[in-house]
């Protein structure tokens, strides 16, 4: 299939690619563990990695921070921590990014994750977290404890 400008809408079209050599002083910056939580708090949706029937599995997802653990609301099916598992291992990651500029940041955190269960913190979460509005009581509440973090900032086209 070949792609044509007029395939797309006209804030997207083809045109050509930026080499290297234009921007040699833009490079990615490493984000401390310390500000990925900051980040985080930022924003309130991101994506959560986690294993769908021994495959890969990716969901958008809503989330707050509290007490420097991440706490999610997903939308729906599959479970992203199956209901009899315990905890797991997961990976979240958020980040914002201007599409015109590509100024911007991206963190990751992967750690240990289970479902959160106590009547008071379910109660307490469903006031605090985004609702998706596909969500009809079919998604989790999850506790994701952050074990690893990381991520950088993009330094945009004019270099800030």
């Amino acid at each position: 299939m070949e792609l044509s400008p007029g395939a797309f809408p006209a804030r997207y079209e083809l045109k050509e690619a930026e080499t290297n050599a234009d921007h040699a002083d833009r490079r990615l910056v490493p984000v401390s563990s310390c500000d990925v939580l900051s980040l985080l708090a930022t924003v309130h949706v991101g994506r959560i990695a986690y294993r769908d029937r021994a495959l890969p599995g990716i969901q958008v997802v809503s989330h707050v921070i509290d007490g420097g653990d991440i706490m999610i609301r997903s939308h729906g099916r599959p479970p992203v921590v199956p209901p009899t598992a315990g905890n797991v291992v997961l990976a979240y990651e958020a980040d914002v990014v201007d599409p015109e500029t590509f100024a911007g940041w991206r963190v990751t955190v992967t750690g240990n994750a289970g479902l959160i269960c106590d009547p008071g913190d379910v109660a307490r979460y469903h006031r605090v977290l985004p609702l998706w509005p596909v969500s009809s009581g079919t998604g989790q509440l999850i506790r994701l404890h952050p074990g690893l973090m990381g991520g950088y900032r993009f330094p945009g086209r004019d270099g800030a």
